[in-house]
């Protein structure tokens, strides 16, 4: 997740596939939580990001 601009691992409960590729996820994120779903692998903790839509 995205936090202040920076990388943080946070542990997710996953739910069953809900369509396709899509996953339920049932714990762990809240509402308005931002998720990194691209380059995942490239990424450290604390790490500085940015959005493509610009938020940080």
């Amino acid at each position: 997740m995205i936090r202040r601009g920076a990388a943080h691992w946070k542990s997710v409960q996953l739910g069953p596939f809900v369509s396709g590729d899509q996953l339920q996820v049932l714990k762990g994120l809240q509402a308005g939580d931002i998720i990194v779903t691209a380059g995942v692998d490239k990424l450290w903790e604390g790490e500085k990001v940015r959005t493509g839509d610009g938020i940080q």
